[in-house]
């Protein structure tokens, strides 16, 4: 223990007595710019919303945001970057938003038009969660999930098109 005191006291410059307080300042700072680093990454994605709305995909006469958000993307920052484009979409219809990393995290959501036209968020994610290997389940409005399979995103988001085209009956 003496050891270990000594080498912190030599990395932190600072005498023996003085380490568990430099220890709990760089613990306090790291919390800090974690945070920091988290608002970064929140508004870096939550940015990207209009721009994905207004190029969501016409699908006989449904709007569709099938997206891959970036890998390691929380799962609350997930549902906030759907929900935003779900807010934006200027005629009915449903957004899908995918993120990869260690686990897969799915969320769905379907605007009041998209519901009256038959479609469910909840159905979505379960349509779309089978390609990742997963599950998840919500309601009508916002569901989510997630899966095991990263290499399956591509392949849920176009599942998620293809229940919409269905709704759509096109």
């Amino acid at each position: 223990e003496h050891l270990l005191l000594s080498q912190l006291a030599g990395t932190f410059k600072v005498p023996s007595e003085e380490v568990p307080d430099r220890v709990a300042a760089v613990l306090d700072r790291l919390r800090e710019v974690e945070k920091e680093l988290s608002g970064l990454k929140s508004g870096a994605v939550l940015q990207q919303a209009a721009q994905l709305a207004a190029g969501a995909k016409d699908v006989g006469g449904l709007q569709y945001v099938g997206v891959e958000a970036p890998a390691g993307t929380a799962g609350d920052l997930l549902r906030g970057l759907a929900l935003d484009i779900r807010g934006r979409l200027t005629g009915p219809g449903a957004v899908l938003v995918a993120a990869g990393g260690d686990r897969v995290s799915l969320v769905a959501a379907v605007n009041d038009g998209g519901r009256e036209r038959g479609l469910s968020a909840h159905e979505l994610l379960r349509e779309a969660a089978g390609a990742v290997g997963g599950k998840g389940g919500g309601k009508d409005d916002v569901a989510q999930g997630g899966g095991t399979d990263p290499a399956g995103i591509p392949r849920a988001l176009e599942l998620g098109e293809a229940l919409v085209r269905k709704a759509a009956g096109s």
